[in-house]
């Protein structure tokens, strides 16, 4: 995992979606939750449906997503089949 990545937790799901329901911009939300402004506009783009951003479902998908070392490990047990291939 890249240094000083970290997941959006619950609490900062909560967070956003109250204030974007109450219509504060991309730019409050991230001082408020302490983190760049582009991990904000990621995490609305990347977690709005229909009816606009839900902390629920960002939740329920960010559980779902693999871990980095898993990804990794799928990865190096692929390395050698891709290498003997090429």
């Amino acid at each position: 995992m890249p240094s000083g990545y970290h997941y959006r937790i619950l609490e900062q799901r909560c967070q956003i979606e109250t204030l974007l329901e109450m219509g504060a911009s991309l730019q409050s939300i991230a001082r408020v939750i302490s983190c760049h402004i582009s991990t904000i506009n990621r995490e609305v783009k990347r977690n709005a449906g229909q009816r606009g951003y839900r902390m629920k479902p960002a939740q329920h998908f960010a559980d779902r997503a693999p871990s980095c070392g898993l990804v990794r490990a799928a990865h190096d047990r692929m390395r050698p089949c891709l290498v003997s291939a090429a």
